[in-house]
């Protein structure tokens, strides 16, 4: 089974190769803010924990309403983790090189490399 991946190469040191696999995360579905933590998203984090506290003072007037944010933010997460990480090692002076498409990312990288 093949995937996508972006390969991703700092501008400080053209050592540093970063692969993101492109898609939905199942990881980021189950676990997202724990996930976003993991890859040091704190802004991301901080604005999730920000709206699940909003959310619950709101649940005080309507019940499914922490419900319906949970669900909704898992998905949030599934969809759009890897977008959001790739968005932050940009920030980090990470240019976009090359998208892959291998099976995994050790192949990816040799096909990136390959290439050269």
């Amino acid at each position: 089974m093949t995937k996508t991946f972006c390969i991703l190469k700092s501008k400080k040191s053209p050592v540093n190769i970063e692969i993101i696999p492109i898609g939905f995360s199942w990881l980021a579905f189950f676990f997202g803010p724990l996930w976003a933590l993991t890859y040091k998203l704190w802004k991301d984090f901080l604005i999730w924990f920000v709206l699940l506290l909003f959310v619950f003072l709101l649940s005080k007037y309507f019940l499914a309403t922490p419900f319906f944010f949970l669900i909704l933010s898992s998905f949030f997460w599934g969809f759009f983790a890897k977008d959001i990480l790739i968005q932050n090692l940009i920030k980090k002076k990470f240019q976009p090189v090359r998208i892959v498409t291998a099976s995994n990312e050790k192949n990816a990288l040799l096909t990136f490399l390959s290439e050269k």
